[in-house]
């Protein structure tokens, strides 16, 4: 039984929307270093079951890809993301006049 399991907190799950638009639009980068192949089962094991192989992929070939392909831009739909986005978010907090 997992540490979360034994203090009743629910499973990790991925955010599918996310990772299906990371894996689509990323564009895989070098320089990381490449997983064992016996050891990438234990690492992608959470992750969806269509994300799984195409993480375990970039994992043993020693590629990522950068989170911010996802970013405020791409989740705002193309659109120029501003101040206001931010706060709006909780991630910026408003100045006070």
């Amino acid at each position: 039984m997992s540490e979360a399991a034994a203090e009743r907190l629910p499973p990790v799950r991925s955010a599918h929307g996310l990772y299906t638009a990371l894996l689509r639009l990323g564009k895989p980068q070098s320089g990381q270093r490449k997983v064992q192949p016996d050891a990438t089962a234990a690492l992608v094991d959470w992750l969806d079951s269509d994300h799984r192989e195409p993480a375990r992929r970039l994992l043993e070939s020693g590629e990522r890809i950068a989170q911010e392909t996802v970013g405020l831009t791409w989740q705002a739909g193309g659109r120029d993301v501003g101040v206001q986005d931010y706060q709006a978010h909780g991630m910026l907090a408003r100045r006070e006049a």
